[in-house]
């Protein structure tokens, strides 16, 4: 704090939205354990894409669970896009 003082600083706090670090999360790590399977899981007829999200959703929570945050949001985002685009 005295060096702040001292030199004119004013602390301020970082202002982002939360999900914009996740994405930057997600986009920082070099493989993705479900990215790769986004477009096959796109193309899943419908009772499959129902199982499929059905999967997810419990692998979610137990993420949620185990406190590993960053893969159950990414988690979340896939099954939206999956609910969302049919």
């Amino acid at each position: 704090m005295a060096y702040n003082e001292q030199h004119g600083i004013t602390p301020t706090t970082i202002k982002k939205d939360v999900r914009d670090v996740i994405r930057a999360t997600v986009a920082a790590e070099e493989q993705e354990e479900y990215g790769d399977n986004k477009k096959s899981l796109a193309n899943l007829s419908g009772k499959e894409k129902t199982k499929a999200i059905e999967q997810m959703e419990k692998e979610m929570k137990e993420a949620a669970k185990g406190l590993d945050f960053e893969k159950a949001a990414e988690l979340r985002d896939i099954i939206l896009e999956l609910k969302v685009g049919g």
